[in-house]
């Protein structure tokens, strides 16, 4: 076979290779991009998340300072004792569902969404700020997991021991929803630390 025939057809091999080449890394740019604005969505939910508790719990404390103003005019005080209890139970299992959803979105970036990119770019570093947090962070319960349990279990006593000369049906179902509140708030911490460890 002549050289010159031989050019021809490996000129017309590389003519045809090159729109498939072409192609290959429109979709890999692509696939970027969307695996990009799906980052871009989780951290920005992960920020709503954690605003929202620091929100809430500003407008509890309000709350509670403003139970204290009214306490003489209520004619029941159990029922505005254990309200405010039953209210800090539900701001505690509110802050550990952000917690957890925030855990969520990392462990899904990291598990997840890195692999695939990864996949696509190779061994090239990027998205290193979790990486590098993990080699300082605990794998132990960190106190930002289990706080608002303490809070939880506070709360309960100090209602507790506000109502214990009385007896009254109302210091009852009170007292029953903040225990069902303890154990709610207990569990949610031990989640909270299992998905963190998933990732970490």
């Amino acid at each position: 076979m002549s050289p010159k025939l031989v050019k021809s057809k490996a000129s017309a091999q590389d003519s045809m290779s090159a729109p498939s080449q072409s192609k290959n890394n429109v979709e890999v740019n692509a696939l970027i991009q969307l695996h990009t604005a799906e980052y871009q969505m989780l951290t920005t939910r992960c920020t709503y998340w954690i605003i929202m508790p620091t929100a809430l719990w500003p407008i509890l404390i309000g709350t509670l300072l403003l139970m204290t103003q009214v306490q003489a005019l209520v004619k029941k005080p159990e029922i505005l004792v254990w309200g405010a209890a039953i209210l800090v139970q539900f701001v505690v299992l509110i802050h550990y569902e952000t917690i957890i959803e925030v855990y969520r979105a990392v462990f899904y970036i990291e598990k997840v969404l890195r692999p695939r990119i990864t996949d696509l770019l190779g061994d090239r570093p990027y998205w290193g700020y979790e990486s590098y947090l993990s080699k300082f962070r605990s794998k132990e319960p960190l106190l930002w997991e289990y706080w608002p349990f303490g809070v939880s279990v506070l709360t309960t006593v100090v209602a507790s021991a506000m109502q214990i000369p009385v007896y009254s049906p109302m210091n009852l179902v009170g007292f029953t929803i903040c225990l069902v509140g303890i154990f709610l708030a207990l569990q949610q911490a031990r989640n909270a630390t299992r998905t963190r460890k998933a990732w970490s």
